[in-house]
Order: C-alpha cells, then sequence, then structure tokens
C-alpha cells in the first residue's frame, strides 16, 4: 500500500497558535504563487498547470530539507522583527536619558 499523501501545511504547522509554523507556511505560498505565476508567464497551457503545481508541492511536502529552509526562513523573520521592535523600544528611552 503507498504512503500516505504528506501536506505541507500539515508538515509546516503541528501548532496553529505557533506563530514560526504559520509564517513558515505562508513563506511557502509565496514560494508557490511565485511559481505558479512563473509558469503562466512561460506560456504553460492552464490544463498543465495543476500538475506542476502539485509536483512542486510534493518537492517540498516529502523533502526535510525543504520543510527546514522554510522553518528557517519564519524563524529569521520573526528574529527581524523582534530586533526592530526591540530597537524602537529602546530608542526613546536612550533619548530621554541624554535630555
Amino acid at each position: 500500500m503507498p504512503d500516505q499523501k504528506q501536506w505541507v501545511f500539515t508538515r509546516l504547522v503541528e501548532d496553529t497558535d505557533d506563530i514560526r509554523q504559520l509564517i513558515a507556511y505562508a513563506i511557502y505560498k509565496a514560494d508557490k504563487d511565485d511559481y505558479a505565476k512563473q509558469l503562466v508567464r512561460r506560456r504553460l497551457p492552464e490544463w498543465q498547470l495543476p500538475a506542476y503545481l502539485e509536483r512542486y508541492h510534493d518537492s517540498i511536502a516529502y523533502s526535510e530539507r525543504q520543510l527546514d529552509h522554510y522553518r528557517d526562513k519564519a524563524a529569521c523573520i520573526i528574529d527581524r522583527l523582534v530586533l526592530t521592535v526591540s530597537q524602537q523600544v529602546q530608542m526613546p528611552v536612550i533619548a530621554k536619558l541624554h535630555h
């Protein structure tokens, strides 16, 4: 019996309250959308798009390396956000100390 179909969402998002996991999935969806647009620009017949997109999906869903790539990108986005917010919070405090 063949293995059960893997879904990118269930591979990346184990906890729907985990923002990192949700961001990882959003990044995957943005990449998949970009890929679809590339296919259209290449004038691929519309009837062929679903097969190409399914192969794209499977290339991610069955690759732990690709899934880790999305997890890492999400972690970097969160790290940058935290750094930016902390800098913005610190700037007024530092300005008050200098006055």
